[in-house]
């Protein structure tokens, strides 16, 4: 193959045999090599075959800009989180993943610490990914940057859902939602609650998967019969209200209109929420 380009002194651009374009990065290729050399790939070499997309564009950059150290410990822990979810992951994780920590470490550098709300949602939402996350903190920590914090988990736990199939895709506007209803809550009610508490632990996973039904546009199959109704929004007028609120929200935005049974289960589960807020006051 021939070295079509030069990025810098460990990235060059090169022409596969089928014709595709790749960069093969390598300590000191750039700085031993000139456009039009003849190349052959050895093992200790990495080549990145490159598509016609937003990722492989963005990827010539990365290619450029970040230390070769970094991309040798993000493909080491693409390729472990690869293998442990059985070779599902989108290759596109590594380069979210080699952008995150990039410009993570460099903020980190330059004294810039930033405060992810998304922290404890992502550890509700999304245990498995979040503990993977921690893990690749701690290599990074190790191997990268010692005092790499622990709340880029968070953002780090969300790359690799992005990464695991299409009905995950869109993790980051999950938790947007999530927090969207929570806001609601909180106005509606007055009042805040236990992130901590069970009850606030099984509404996440109640509103993950709700969240998920909206943006299908699949209607909730358990029944509660009718019999209850009246009885509940006459018990708890304030929770039926926000519930009604939260259906509102969500018709208005994704125009799905939410079934009776849906808006009685978030009422109730709003009602466990207040308990918890209201059994942990002083």
């Amino acid at each position: 193959m021939k070295i079509r380009g030069i990025l810098n002194n460990n990235a060059v651009v090169v022409r596969l045999s089928d014709g595709k374009e790749a960069i093969i990065v390598s300590k000191g290729i750039g700085f031993s090599h000139r456009a039009g050399d003849d190349i052959a790939v050895t093992d200790s070499q990495k080549v990145f075959v490159l598509k016609n997309d937003e990722a492989s564009r963005h990827f010539k950059d990365l290619a450029v800009e970040v230390p070769i150290e970094i991309f040798e410990v993000c493909q080491d822990i693409f390729r472990t989180l690869n293998e442990q979810t059985g070779g599902t992951l989108a290759k596109s994780l590594f380069i979210t993943l080699t952008d995150h920590v990039s410009s993570s470490i460099d903020r980190l550098s330059r004294g810039i610490r930033l405060q992810t709300l998304l922290a404890w949602d992502a550890r509700l939402l999304y245990p498995s990914e979040y503990q993977q996350a921690e893990w690749v903190c701690s290599v990074i920590r190790e191997r990268l940057c010692p005092d790499y914090p622990a709340e880029e988990a968070a953002t780090i736990a969300l790359h690799i859902v992005n990464a695991e199939n299409q009905r995950n895709k869109n993790a980051a506007d999950t938790i947007i939602e999530v927090q969207a209803v929570l806001r609601i809550i909180r106005y509606t009610m007055m009042t805040d609650f236990d992130i901590e508490s069970l009850s606030y632990y099984r509404f996440m996973i109640h509103l993950k998967l709700l969240i998920e039904r909206v943006k299908n546009n699949v209607q909730m199959k358990t029944r509660l019969g009718t019999d209850f109704y009246g009885e509940l929004i006459e018990k708890y007028p304030h929770e039926y209200r926000c519930a009604q609120k939260i259906a509102s929200y969500f018709e208005d935005k994704y125009d799905y209109k939410m079934c009776h049974d849906e808006i009685i289960f978030l009422l109730l589960h709003i009602n466990r929420l207040m308990d918890s807020a209201i059994g942990d006051q002083p």
